[in-house]
């Protein structure tokens, strides 16, 4: 050994190699099995050199595997945006109509600087908050709310996929496998497909994200994504209590931070747009497709789509099955928890609102008992046993997209360009009562298309006579809710579109898989 000067303080300036009867000491590196081992630092230890009272350390300098090494968590983020922008390249022209309603929320915002479907016109129907304040950032930047939307999309599958990678790696998994599976589910399902540009995608990388953080008993950082759940819907504040529940001791932690995260919006959106949840939830509450609401609406959509109603039923019953076996295990216990729990839990408020059976409305707690049933095929051992149903479905549900088109589900009459046609057609700069569907038109429109969803006036009436009307308990809240709420009179509409049914086969323009052909037509408002 060489050293700078000799005595009790002697440094060393070169490590020995290491004798037969002193080995390297060297960590454990069970990369499927430790998280840790993903970190970029040295892999090998010189012994301790000693040199009086100090003990002196030298790292080898030789070459280490994995210094340069990509974590893998990185490596499946960026999977998961390329997923994610080829979902959207399918499917980014033909999204419904209501997700056309977040799009010109988020391009008021984004372009005006305005809350609303249209400048100068006061609404407060943008169901997630937090979807058009995300969309109307990146809006801003691009331009475009289409391709804000595709943007957007991308990062919610790049965090899906980096989340489900730390999930898998912390309960012995290979850190592809969680990711894979997931991914694979959930960029072929035909529900969220059917979703894009409307906040499913958002709210389930929430959940997978608040699982996540759960698991690893981080309560802060698992409250402040509960309460951006809050923000997206808060319906969703179903999820976020099952998230404080499962942590445990750490309760109130999660807690405070989700209300950290959620009290200074529901402050603002009290104070300046006179409510704090949005308007629709009262337009929506209590409203049914005839005999459907969605407490029975899976049949409605097995009659209308029956091929993708089974497609989307076969992982998530295979999820619900699959979760007692992740509350009976310690070390999944919180993983199964939180996804289950929180999806039977969305379930169970959605069916308390007595909601229409919008399909959107079923994407939270479906989607998650996917990722549950995507999880449960990555701990299989045998790689062939895991992958082949994961596989299968997701090709049969590709297989679908092809043959039927996009959006795989719809209950709009008429698709997205369908409406983009009609829209360059309306009259420049006129005010237009809409036919009954107004995003797609209001998105494309020269014009103004207005309804109860994009002029708050034509609904003051109606919920301030609803406010009036309630009683108890929930009355109480309903008026302190809307204690700031001012009725504004409704925008004068020019002229009223109005559809017809026609028989199918005559060239209507207007005309998708779950309803009849229609023609449309303008008249003056007398």
């Amino acid at each position: 050994m060489s050293t700078l000067t000799r005595g009790r303080h002697a440094r060393v300036r070169e490590a020995p190699l290491p004798s037969p009867d002193r080995p390297f000491r060297r960590r454990a590196a069970q990369h499927e099995l430790d998280a840790d081992a993903f970190d970029d630092r040295p892999t090998d230890l010189i012994p301790r050199q000693q040199s009086g009272r100090h003990q002196l350390f030298a790292p080898v300098h030789g070459p280490a595997r994995h210094r340069r090494a990509v974590p893998p968590t990185a490596v499946a983020a960026a999977v998961g945006v390329l997923v994610g922008a080829t979902v959207f390249a399918v499917v980014g022209r033909a999204m419904v109509d209501d997700a056309y309603i977040t799009l010109t929320y988020a391009r008021t915002l984004g372009i005006y600087g305005e809350w609303g479907v249209y400048p100068g016109v006061p609404s407060n129907t943008a169901t997630s908050p937090l979807n058009v304040l995300l969309l109307g950032g990146v809006t801003a930047v691009v331009r475009d709310a289409v391709t804000a939307t595709g943007v957007l999309l991308a990062i919610c599958y790049g965090l899906v996929a980096a989340w489900l990678t730390k999930i898998g790696v912390r309960i012995g998994m290979p850190a592809w496998r969680a990711p894979a599976a997931g991914l694979a589910l959930l960029a072929t399902s035909p529900l969220m497909l059917s979703t894009v540009g409307l906040e499913s995608t958002l709210a389930l990388t929430l959940i997978v994200g608040v699982t996540e953080r759960v698991s690893a008993r981080a309560p802060w950082a698992a409250g402040l994504l509960a309460g951006l759940l809050v923000i997206t819907r808060p319906d969703l504040g179903a999820v976020a209590l099952v998230a404080v529940v499962v942590s445990g001791r750490d309760w109130w932690r999660t807690a405070l931070g989700a209300t950290a995260v959620t009290l200074p919006w529901l402050a603002w959106s009290w104070y300046l747009l006179g409510s704090a949840i949005p308007d629709t939830l009262m337009v929506k509450s209590g409203i049914h497709w005839g005999p459907w609401s969605f407490a029975n609406g899976p049949g409605l959509w097995s009659e209308k789509f029956p091929t993708a109603t089974v497609l989307i039923a076969i992982p998530t019953l295979v999820g619900l099955v699959a979760l007692p076996f992740w509350l009976v295990r310690p070390e999944l216990r919180r993983i199964g928890a939180v996804i289950g729990f929180g999806a039977l839990a969305h379930a169970g408020a959605m069916t308390a609102l007595s909601v229409a059976p919008f399909h959107w409305y079923y994407a939270p707690s479906t989607g998650a008992l996917t990722l549950l049933a995507a999880l449960t095929c990555a701990r299989i051992p045998r790689v062939a046993v895991a992958a082949a149903p994961v596989v299968a479905l997701a090709a049969v549900c590709a297989g679908l997209v092809v043959a039927s088109g996009v959006p795989p589900l719809t209950s709009n009459w008429a698709t997205a360009a369908q409406y983009e046609r009609i829209a360059r057609q309306l009259p420049r700069g006129a005010t237009i009562e809409s036919p009954g569907e107004v995003g797609t038109l209001a998105y494309y429109c020269r014009c103004r298309v207005l309804d109860g969803l994009a002029d708050r006036g034509s609904i003051s009436a109606s919920l301030r006579t609803r406010v009036d009307e309630a009683t108890g308990f929930g009355g109480a809240l309903l008026r302190l809710n809307y204690l700031n709420f001012e009725p504004v009179r409704p925008v004068p509409r020019d002229m009223r579109m109005t559809t017809k049914i026609v028989p199918s086969g005559t060239g209507a323009p207007m005309g998708t898989a779950w309803g009849p052909d229609r023609t449309w037509a303008l008249a003056p408002v007398r």
